[in-house]
């Protein structure tokens, strides 16, 4: 995943091009399954700060991603971690299959914070897909999951998440080729660029 942190320009951030001020690739891992772009198995929340990134899954499973770089007392960028938290926290079993939110409750990630399992949409969309064959063997199955269930929510104070500790096996690669933006190649012209 690549992270990108950029400045706007405050006069004319439609004219001006955007300032790369942080960029940080990390390696999450391989996901096992198929990926679909309407339902990706990770989900991004922020604060002024960080980046949170939530996983699906029965554990919650959150990385925290700084936005911006930090400087060493040599003035240098310190080194970029990915934390998540010391503690871990199950979920509902319906949450390896629902998006799973994460949201900072304030600027200061030491503080509370509120996990929001959403509502199970897959079954809608597996009942769709599924052959006929497939909908008979498992009948009783699905009349368990017919009644979807609706989203729920938790707040977290931050004894509970422990503290946010560095993730091991969380590669951070490093390469400054990546985020540059490409200088437009010609002004617009609304007599040319226009069809009438």
């Amino acid at each position: 995943m690549l992270v990108l942190t950029y400045r706007l320009s405050t006069s004319k951030p439609t004219r001006s091009p955007p300032v790369l001020l942080h960029r940080v690739k990390v390696d999450l891992g391989k996901h096992e399954s198929r990926l679909s772009v309407s339902q990706l198995p990770f989900v991004f929340t922020w604060n002024s700060r960080d980046l949170f990134v939530s996983r699906r899954g029965i554990k919650l499973e959150v990385f925290r991603i700084q936005l911006f770089s930090e400087r060493n007392s040599d003035g240098r960028p310190s080194e970029q971690s990915v934390m998540w938290p010391m503690k871990k926290i199950l979920l509902p079993d319906s949450a390896a299959f629902r998006d799973v939110y994460f949201v900072p409750l304030s600027d200061d990630c030491n503080g509370a914070s509120m996990i929001v399992v959403g509502s199970e949409t897959r079954v809608k969309g597996a009942l769709v897909e599924d052959s006929v064959q497939e909908l008979a063997d498992e009948t009783s199955e699905l009349q368990k999951r017919q009644t979807l269930a609706p989203s729920i929510g938790a707040i977290l104070q931050a004894e509970d998440i422990g503290g946010w500790t560095r993730a091991e096996g969380i590669s951070v690669p490093h390469g400054h080729s990546m985020g540059n933006l490409e200088m437009r190649k010609e002004k617009f012209d609304p007599v040319d660029d226009c069809d009438r």
